[in-house]
């Protein structure tokens, strides 16, 4: 506003000219003023030009011409005048206030926070641009100070709403979640219809996984405000965490007909979208979303991601490595990259790869999801150490969700398995009997499914198989432990560990008084709210506990199998696949993901000293085919001599299997279900065994079906083993005989003699909770 001109206290001669021309200014300056305050903004423009063509110099003009172009997204020139402005009169706390601003939303955030640090000095009661600053230090995320300037402009204006929503933000952002929902619920005394505070209010509740009420908040803020993008996005986050995923589509929906250019929106809707397995329509809004936002990290990975789940191996990697170019430090992605490479069996760089990945989890960075790490380093140690640097980042332990820790005891032990795979998988393939057989006069058993796979005759075996069998795939964690503690649940079996699907999550709340992992993860979770590993004395030797969060329950022996598995009567010749009638076929059919380059090299180094021999290998996917044919010739061996399996049926797969005369084996990461499918139909295989617990999985298979020969601890050890059966007939022959002798007499696949082990380790858990005793080594007797 223009100063009014002070009354003289004597008369002078005046200028009438410059009279009217200052009388004709203040005119045009109010009409400015009146058309910027009623929105027209143009308009004003106009005036306040006028003005400077009369006089070039006016203060008020400068300053108001400067705030117009600010708000009308025009940065520069607003930074044009502010700066004719302050060349005028540098005592004016609010141009620099507001030239501040403007230079926030250029994101020169240093810059703005010295604007605003003049505006201080020159007044340092200025309310307004303490809130200001503390705007710019949040945004270099400086959240201790930004913190200090909001809590300045309140106590120079304590109702100062803006600077209580602001505050809450720094905290948020500190995760100090509790005073943040102070700072929030102080705004709201002001004004309970502020809709951004309540939804700011929401996402930390949000943080602290209470999305109910987070939920109310969102509905409180879209009443008040109804075309709020933003409380409809995250409203949809909300929905998504409870597995409302449809409900959760919806509100992405609206808030992107609200924001069409909505980036993160289409980023969630996404994620929607892929839980519900529609991967094509999540591909488009990932699509949808780099349109608007090429450099979303986010979005690249998301997108890799569910390319992943079509199978587009090659494609995923390429999205996975964008991710790291816009941010190389993008949490757990690092292993990721390295496992689409072995996917593809693109082994470039391998070496370095692996030394990145092991150096940068030494230094506890994160860089690697704890099941990709796995197939990549031997070492228990390292494995360690990604396990818990995950769920602490992820699925840290909930506090609030009490449990009795002793229950009177139930007529029977009530034991809960929890898995995403009740259906067609390896891990129901081998459970599944052992469902069947549990003795129901002592246990109750009840099946936690957290997928909603499709029916099939696995599926329907775990359902009349078990007590009871519970869909949760659309409750949320904090439900899924609510509803098995209100079932009074003894003891929680988690088969999924950190694989595909998994939900950690659910034990982060403890679902049970005990909870134990078991063969969905080979290896410890991580995680303090696991009390128990179920193991065998193979698999974790008593000097290597220190490397398990768990105390490991010992088993005679590890893998559960089904006694019902049916294999094809199908008579099937090698000329049906291709292969040689007198060669000698060694063969592996692990995943294209476990063959290492070192591994390769030893399978290599066999066909070349085993003549008439080839190698019958599982393959994915084109790429893999391609460059493992590559790599053959590049270690001298005729590419022809790798023979490609292509997926059939399971019972297929078994009969076909005996074709072959020995599987080679997989390091660091050895075949499991692969494994004893293999031998249940009579075909031998040759194991490496290391430190981890998946490198020594076929050690644990080989002991107990009782030909522990077959077990090597040495890559020279493996390679010569394997080149002595295939050179000596008479020898492969006993063994093949030993093997087919065994199957009935070991314990292998005695799913009753497995199941009553189990029972037995179950009960020695529950004893010790009620004895009062904490979780310890459990040692379970033939």
């Amino acid at each position: 506003m223009p100063r009014k001109t002070p009354k003289s206290t004597h008369k002078t001669k005046v200028n009438q000219s410059s009279f009217k021309n200052s009388q004709e200014i203040a005119k045009l300056l109010q009409q400015g003023l009146n058309l910027h305050n009623s929105g027209k903004i143009n308009d004003a423009k106009l005036i306040y030009e006028q003005i400077l063509k009369k006089q070039n110099n006016h203060f008020d003009a400068l300053q108001l011409l400067a705030t117009a172009y600010g708000q009308q997204k025009n940065p520069e020139l607003a930074l044009r005048y502010f700066d004719q402005a302050i060349q005028i009169n540098r005592t004016n706390p609010a141009i620099f206030n507001n030239k501040g601003i403007v230079l926030k939303e250029l994101q020169r955030f240093d810059e703005a926070v010295q604007s605003y640090e003049a505006a201080l000095l020159i007044n340092p009661k200025y309310a307004a641009a303490y809130n200001n600053k503390g705007n710019a230090l949040q945004a270099l995320k400086r959240f201790d100070e930004a913190l200090l300037n909001y809590e300045a402009a309140l106590d120079i204006k304590p109702d100062y709403i803006e600077a209580h929503n602001n505050k809450g933000n720094a905290l948020k952002e500190l995760k100090r979640f509790d005073h943040a929902l102070q700072s929030y619920e102080a705004a709201l005394l002001i004004n309970q219809e502020f809709a951004e505070v309540h939804n700011n209010k929401g996402s930390v509740l949000k943080d602290l996984k209470k999305y109910d009420e987070a939920l109310q908040s969102y509905e409180t803020a879209l009443r008040i405000k109804p075309n709020y993008a933003e409380a409809f996005y995250n409203k949809g986050i909300a929905l998504q965490a409870l597995k409302q995923l449809n409900e959760a589509l919806k509100s992405y929906e609206s808030a992107l007909s609200i924001k069409p250019n909505y980036a993160e929106a289409n980023n969630n809707k996404g994620i929607a979208l892929q839980e519900l397995k529609r991967f094509d329509e999540a591909l488009q809004s990932y699509e949808a979303a780099l349109l608007i936002n090429p450099e979303f990290a986010e979005v690249h990975n998301n997108k890799g991601s569910v390319l992943e789940d079509l199978k587009r191996f090659d494609e995923a990697l390429q999205s996975y490595e964008k991710t790291l170019r816009v941010k190389p430090d993008f949490a757990f992605l690092l292993s990721k990259v390295q496992h689409m490479r072995m996917y593809l069996c693109d082994w470039g760089n391998f070496n370095y790869s692996l030394e990145n990945l092991k150096n940068s989890l030494l230094e506890e960075k994160l860089v690697s999801h704890p099941f990709e790490v796995q197939a990549l380093l031997d070492s228990p140690d390292i494995q360690k150490k990604s396990a818990a640097l995950f769920i602490n980042e992820k699925y840290p332990i909930q506090s609030g969700y009490p449990i009795n820790n002793l229950r009177s005891k139930h007529q029977k032990i009530k034991i809960g398995y929890f898995s995403s795979d009740f259906g067609n998988h390896p891990v129901c393939h081998l459970l599944a009997g052992v469902l069947e057989e549990h003795d129901r006069k002592n246990f109750e058993i009840i099946a936690f499914s957290l997928l909603n796979n499709k029916p099939d005759l696995w599926r329907d075996r775990v359902i009349s198989g078990v007590d009871q069998f519970i869909d949760v795939s659309n409750k949320s964690d904090k439900e899924v432990a609510s509803l098995a503690q209100a079932l009074e649940l003894d003891i929680a079996v988690d088969l999924n560990g950190h694989t595909k699907n998994s939900r950690p999550g659910i034990f982060s709340y403890r679902a049970a008084p005990i909870q134990t992992s078991y063969i969905g993860f080979l290896g410890t979770m991580g995680a303090s709210y696991f009390d128990y590993l179920i193991a065998d004395p193979i698999l974790i030797p008593e000097d290597s506990r220190e490397f398990y969060t768990e105390k490991i329950v010992y088993l005679p022996s590890y893998q559960s199998n089904d006694n019902k598995f049916s294999v094809s009567d199908k008579n099937f010749t090698r000329k049906e696949f291709g292969l040689p009638d007198d060669a000698f076929v060694f063969c592996s059919f692990n995943s294209n993901w476990k063959i290492t380059p070192l591994v390769f090299d030893s399978w290599m180094r066999i066909l070349n000293q085993v003549a008439n021999s080839v190698l019958w290998i599982y393959v994915e996917n084109q790429n893999s085919k391609e460059n493992l044919r590559k790599e053959a010739q590049i270690r001298g061996i005729d590419p022809n001599r790798l023979i490609f399996a292509e997926r059939v049926l399971l019972d297929e797969h078994l009969a076909r299997q005996r074709l072959a005369d020995l599987f080679l084996d997989t390091f660091p990461y050895n075949a499991g279900a692969t494994a004893s499918s293999a031998l249940r139909v009579g075909l031998p295989l040759v194991s490496l065994s290391g430190k981890s617990f998946a490198s020594r999985y076929g050690a644990s298979l080989l002991t107990a079906l009782g030909i522990p020969e077959l077990i090597t601890s040495s890559t020279e050890e493996f390679e010569s083993l394997a080149i002595e059966l295939g050179l000596r007939p008479e020898l492969m022959y006993s063994v093949k005989e030993k093997l087919t002798n065994n199957l009935d007499k070991y314990p292998l696949f005695d799913t009753i003699k497995f199941t009553r082990s189990i029972e037995s380790a179950f009960s020695a858990m529950f004893e010790r909770l009620q004895n009062q005793l904490h979780p310890d080594h459990i040692y379970i007797s033939d």
